[in-house]
């Protein structure tokens, strides 16, 4: 007769707390909680710390600062004085990210939303809360997950 012994495995044996993944910590990676502003979209130049510009997409403003995408890989946080507007079509390059900005902005705490996974899997949950340049989203098993800008679009409807 053989018997058997229950074992209890940790689920994420290499993470201690301070590793694990939280809701705040995935609020701060997407920027930290923040509701998007008519300036969204708006091409911008922003002022570098050694005088010169660089032109981008803001992401965020509130009365003091701006988030503008940069170089399609980072954001930069930056005082609303260092900040000026720019004809929409000022740099075509920026177009898409332009109207990934919009649909972003479009998005409301609620919404049922579809997104991109890294793989190319397309999800599908209820947006619980947008970040500067992300949002929270709820999955249907009860999963959130942190969401950038450029992979989260509403889920069309009325087109059963």
């Amino acid at each position: 007769m053989s018997s058997s012994r229950r074992i209890n495995l940790p689920l994420l044996p290499s993470l201690d707390d301070a590793q694990r993944p939280t809701l705040e910590r995935a609020r701060k990676q997407l920027g930290g909680a923040g509701e998007t502003t008519g300036f969204a979209g708006t091409v911008v130049r922003v002022q570098n710390r050694d005088e010169t510009w660089s032109v981008g997409v803001a992401l965020f403003a509130s009365s003091a600062e701006v988030d503008v995408w940069l170089d399609g890989s980072r954001v930069r946080r930056a005082r609303l004085d260092e900040v000026q507007s720019l004809p929409r079509d000022h740099d075509p390059s920026l177009h898409a990210v332009i109207a990934d900005v919009l649909v972003f902005a479009s998005l409301h705490g609620g919404d049922a939303v579809r997104w991109l996974e890294a793989d190319g899997r397309a999800g599908e949950g209820t947006l619980i809360e947008k970040c500067r340049y992300g949002a929270l989203v709820a999955t249907a098993e009860g999963r959130v997950l942190a969401v950038g800008f450029r992979r989260l679009w509403p889920v069309a409807s009325g087109l059963d």
